[in-house]
């Protein structure tokens, strides 16, 4: 990155700033993008001090108040992030307070998806009307691998043909979010799927290691506007939508995905905290704390936890006893 994407007087603190945050994975343009909007403030209000203070934060939330709450809020954040960072080498800078993120009643509660719904829309898919006969083997693909592997929807439609690697069962997902790559293993449940869709997809062109895994009916990569239009039709003949109010969304499959592994952790007896960073790096996140997102209380996950702790109790009280 080159120093006049930074203009204001500190420019140069900006920069270093934004290096040593990438260092961490997070997207170069994706904070430039949200910095650049306080280094403009600064030009435009003649500020010329190293040290930012109470006043002049003040000022840049009033500024950005008639901005979406969450646009608001996610630029704040970087800058209270790199009113932090000046204070390693000037103690004095200004550190400001949290704001609210203005989220709170809007969160939508993911939806877990059941074994039988997912039943339903792989039937769904399958009816899909065959303009090319690709089409239903796609959409019931791209579902079985979200929910197979919890990956994002957005990874799903960058994949190409050379990103599975039959030999291994192994996908690899170049520059997900926060720009990290990754492998993941397959299921051999998965691996089949992949394979058998692979032979179909060869002889639709183009056929090469660059060219797109999922299709779409021109024979181009998948695009996420058509994809969710897509996927709200299969949710509504599948039964799990009416056409009326949000209803369950593609992504919520990636959160099915993080409870179901949870859950089977739990029925195998397996040490599940120190596996969660497992689960953090197969899903992509640079903090385990993201991943805690998507790990809901469900009914099957409750009763296992549940199961858990009672023998746990039971073998705690016979040594106490004995």
């Amino acid at each position: 990155m080159k120093a006049n994407e930074f203009t204001s007087c500190l420019a140069k603190r900006m920069v270093r700033f934004v290096d040593l945050k990438c260092c961490s994975g997070i997207s170069r343009k994706r904070l430039v993008e949200k910095l650049v909007y306080f280094d403009r403030f600064l030009n435009g209000n003649d500020f010329h001090s190293q040290l930012i203070d109470a006043p002049i934060v003040a000022q840049y939330l009033e500024h950005q108040a008639p901005l979406a709450a969450g646009t608001r809020y996610n630029r704040f954040c970087v800058v209270k992030q790199f009113c932090t960072y000046l204070t390693e080498s000037a103690p004095g800078s200004f550190i400001p307070d949290s704001i609210p993120s203005g989220r709170g009643g809007d969160v939508r509660q993911a939806h877990i998806y059941s074994r039988d719904e997912i039943s339903s829309l792989l039937g769904a898919a399958a009816s899909l009307s065959p303009e090319r006969p690709l089409r239903h083997m796609t959409y019931a693909t791209l579902i079985g691998l979200l929910y197979a592997t919890g990956m994002r929807i957005s990874e799903a439609i960058r994949l190409s043909t050379e990103d599975f690697h039959q030999d291994t069962g192994l996908l690899y997902i170049r520059e997900g979010k926060f720009s990290k790559s990754r492998w993941i293993p397959l299921s051999p449940s998965a691996q089949r799927a992949i394979k058998r869709y692979m032979d179909l997809r060869s002889l639709s062109p183009p056929d090469n290691p660059e060219s797109p895994l999922l299709l779409n009916l021109w024979g181009k990569r998948l695009n996420y506007n058509t994809v969710s239009g897509t996927f709200r039709e299969l949710l509504v003949q599948a039964g799990l939508r009416s056409g009326k109010g949000p209803g369950p969304r593609i992504h919520d499959l990636r959160h099915t995905f993080a409870v179901s592994r949870l859950l089977k952790w739990y029925q195998e007896g397996a040490d599940v905290n120190a596996r969660l960073p497992w689960l953090a790096t197969y899903m992509g996140h640079v903090d385990i704390a993201n991943t805690m997102v998507y790990l809901h209380a469900t009914a099957e996950l409750l009763e296992e936890v549940g199961n858990r702790f009672e023998a746990h109790y039971q073998t705690t009280i016979k040594l106490f006893n004995d």
